[in-house]
């Protein structure tokens, strides 16, 4: 591969922060590139400084090809009204390639010029498919994408993934899906404390090599700091030893009456342990300059989700729930229940309805049918629009603790995720989105809630955290019901699935590995059939001609006995 791009000692500071402090590292041709690091590290910063968006403070960006055409995807909160014109005006070349792409998202209807949505009223996914399969058909020779999985459902990423292998030019991709990364990237930059760490591999090899390193250097800090403490111990040993010896030494000087023999030789061997002790303290002191350090752990998350241990079996119960827009019909005579403890991912394509459902669910909705929630259980709810909290509220206005204990509580809380103790004092306005995603949580963690609902609540969060909050959600022991794009969650947390499809809601006992798996294993099932069908035929056709004494005869019938076996077996097997 040829080189296409040199980061050089990128720098840039906002204010007293610096955010990019000395980044190099090279693009070749074809790289698929995925850009990690916790919220706040700088990476979009670095996306806009590629970009030419933005310039950096110091350090320069080296091209190695003229004329470079590069495409930039921002996160759709950047993108407006005009944004939708565009779509609709291009005349560019790729036009009929781009209206294919939306054919395929699914969001051709938004630019046929006949409809007249405005482009805050459309939905992030529907945003985010649009904006891509402009991107995606731009015929560019490097394509920076910034969290182009974010409100994009399932068969949006398969599409995604599937048009990236594929793609000759060059990526960067931001992003906090780990499957989307393990299956696009080939090569992982980290950003950590302003610098880039480059790993050679997908999301998975990253993380399995960075705790390799960790690993290898703490073991050897730890034997490091085992010598050390064997040096130290030395060293007082020794001081104890010289401390006897100039002792020992002024005392016999006065016992023989300062006679320089035997004063003298006490005095060289106290010099003698003084300058062992000297050349131990050297030691150590090479060791605190050139040894290994003690390698930075990663901040633990640490909080978890309580719920008030109600008993009630049945959470709730929905009976021919149904719900249109005018003659837009979004699900129909929809009928399954919830029970307590069970850990629902509700799953479908981009706008057939997961976020109405929720809001029905917390009576934000009109709908028909019957829907039947336990009395007296505490339910709690994150949107996946942060924009929805109080901006002009500082975080501890927000939280509104009730007492001294309360407020300990909460401040706690904000510290085990990862908010320093000013943190209270900020304006919500003030914070991150990631930042914003935690605050509602903190609230969460507040209430002790019996059933959790969660719409996307893994958006605008890191992957550090995204794996943590994982492992609490894991080990919740009530109720949760969750939307999610991130495959890997879906698989690990959810026992029970809520399938959006043919306008209808179905509810499936098993998880989404489970679950995906069954219509390959169908068609499995029926070649197998077609099969054994076909060998009946043949087997039978032979039967009728042969002899029912002879012994191909006898052979057939045993063939024909087993091949009836295998049949009933397959065909029970269905679902």
């Amino acid at each position: 591969m040829s080189l296409l791009m040199q980061c050089l000692n990128i720098k840039k500071q906002y204010g007293e922060f610096n955010i990019l402090n000395g980044v190099s590292f090279n693009i070749n041709t074809g790289d698929k590139l995925g850009l990690v690091g916790i919220n706040g590290a700088g990476k979009t910063t670095l996306a806009n400084i590629l970009s030419r968006n933005i310039s950096c403070d110091e350090g320069s960006l080296i091209y190695h090809k003229q004329a470079m055409c590069l495409s930039y995807l921002k996160q759709t909160s950047d993108y407006d009204e005009d944004s939708l014109g565009e779509f609709r005006s291009d005349r560019r070349q790729q036009k009929a390639e781009f209206y294919k792409a939306c054919d395929e998202l699914n969001v051709s209807y938004l630019v046929n010029g006949k409809n007249s949505c405005h482009w805050d009223k459309l939905s992030g996914g529907e945003k985010i498919k649009l904006l891509l399969a402009k991107v995606i058909t731009s015929k560019s020779d490097f394509l920076i994408l910034d969290e182009p999985t974010n409100h994009l459902d399932l068969s949006g990423i398969t599409w995604l993934i599937d048009k990236l292998s594929k793609y000759k030019g060059t990526v960067l991709v931001i992003s906090h899906d780990r499957y989307f990364l393990d299956a696009v990237a080939t090569k992982i930059v980290e950003l950590d404390n302003g610098k880039a760490h480059m790993y050679q591999g997908n999301y998975s090899f990253y993380r399995d090599e960075k705790k390799k390193a960790y690993d290898s250097q703490l073991n050897a800090y730890l034997l490091q700091e085992n010598y050390k403490n064997k040096i130290d111990s030395e060293i007082n040993n020794l001081k104890n030893w010289s401390y006897k010896a100039h002792k020992e030494s002024a005392a016999k000087a006065i016992a023989m009456g300062n006679k320089m023999g035997g004063k003298e030789h006490l005095r060289t061997k106290a010099k003698k342990m003084d300058n062992q002790i000297k050349s131990r303290i050297k030691r150590l002191e090479k060791i605190d300059i050139e040894g290994v350090t003690k390698p930075k752990e990663e901040k633990n998350i640490n909080f978890s989700l309580m719920d008030s241990h109600k008993v009630t079996k049945s959470i709730l119960s929905v009976v021919d729930l149904s719900k249109s827009y005018g003659s837009n019909i979004v699900f129909h005579k929809s009928t399954f229940y919830i029970n307590r403890e069970e850990k629902v991912g509700i799953y479908g394509i981009n706008g057939c309805g997961k976020t109405t459902l929720l809001k029905i669910l917390l009576n934000k909705e009109t709908y028909e049918g019957k829907l039947s929630i336990s009395k007296g259980i505490n339910i709690g709810y994150i949107s996946q629009d942060v924009l929805d909290l109080p901006e002009d509220k500082t975080i501890l206005e927000y939280l509104d603790p009730k007492n001294n204990d309360e407020m300990g509580t909460i401040i706690s809380n904000l510290y085990n995720l990862g908010f320093d103790s000013a943190a209270v004092s900020k304006k919500l306005f003030q914070l991150s989105m990631g930042e914003k995603m935690k605050i509602k949580l903190t609230m969460m963690i507040k209430n002790n809630n019996d059933v959790l609902i969660l719409d996307e609540p893994t958006n605008h969060m890191d992957l550090h955290f995204r794996e943590q909050l994982e492992t609490v959600l894991e080990n919740f022991t009530g109720t949760l019901l969750l939307v999610t794009h991130d495959r890997y969650m879906l698989e690990r947390i959810c026992n029970k699935l809520l399938v959006f499809e043919h306008k209808a809601i179905k509810k499936v006992d098993s998880g989404f590995k489970e679950y995906i798996s069954r219509p390959q294993i169908k068609e499995k099932q029926e070649d197998k059939l077609t099969l054994i069908n076909n060998e009946l035929t043949f087997v039978i056709s032979k039967l009728s001609t042969c002899k029912k004494d002879s012994e191909e005869y006898k052979e057939l019938d045993t063939k024909y006995t087993e091949l009836i076996k295998m049949k009933r077996k397959l065909s029970s097997n269905f679902t």
